[in-house]
């Protein structure tokens, strides 16, 4: 295990979590547009 594995491990994990922290916001998104939607309707 040389030098160049690690790097390719913690790139590889940055990936992951910027991958995950992106599907977080655009389901956020979406929770924020689906309550929008139901306060709309509401009013």
């Amino acid at each position: 295990m040389g030098e160049k594995g690690r790097v390719r491990i913690s790139a590889h994990f940055t990936t992951e979590s910027m991958c995950r922290s992106t599907l977080n916001l655009y389901e956020g998104a979406l929770d924020f547009l689906e309550k929008q939607k139901k306060t709309e309707a509401d009013a």
